[in-house]
């Protein structure tokens, strides 16, 4: 008797299946609450339970605020929630998402403009690499021109460069003047 009487003593409890409440998960709640709210510097936690409490009436925002906080709170270090202002679960919290496609959209923007720059850059370069061997090129071939020429070829050249250049006046003097009177 000893093993059936305690077999029977500790009969269990009938199992109560636990009834799902007929909100949807918190999480889904709150991250609807934060996008449809939609506020620039982001949703504090009082107007996301007032949210929930106006759109889900099944919901009681009170037995709910604990798990409400502690969403918020574990969604902030996976990095699905953004906290703008505060720490915990107070303060102002927008969805993740959302600023990261700025934030691509602000990378894509600046790659693109980096590379604009980089190109006009790299035109330019070249642009003046041209322009240093052409003017190298034409360096070297009048220095190959006046050391091939004669003597009487080289002056004439110089003679033309020279006549090419315009002439200065020079000021004469008074006693320049009283000179070629008196001639």
């Amino acid at each position: 008797m000893g093993k059936s009487a305690k077999a029977s003593s500790r009969k269990k409890a009938p199992k109560t299946s636990v009834s799902r409440p007929s909100h949807p998960p918190i999480a889904e709640m709150v991250n609807e609450a934060i996008s449809s709210l939609d506020e620039r510097k982001g949703s504090s936690l009082k107007a996301i339970k007032k949210y929930i409490g106006s759109v889900f009436v099944a919901a009681d925002v009170k037995k709910i605020a604990v798990y409400i906080k502690k969403y918020l709170k574990t969604a902030v270090n996976n990095n699905v929630i953004v906290q703008t202002k505060g720490t915990g679960a107070s303060g102002s919290f927008k969805l993740a998402k959302v600023q990261a496609e700025k934030q691509q959209q602000r990378k894509a923007s600046t790659r693109d403009r980096v590379k604009q720059a980089k190109k006009a850059g790299a035109e330019k370069k070249k642009k003046s690499a041209n322009r240093k061997k052409a003017v190298s090129q034409k360096s070297e071939e009048s220095k190959n021109a006046k050391i091939s020429k004669s003597p009487l070829k080289a002056k004439k050249a110089a003679n033309s460069a020279k006549s090419k250049m315009p002439k200065q006046k020079v000021a004469r003097t008074t006693t320049d003047k009283a000179a070629k009177k008196n001639t």
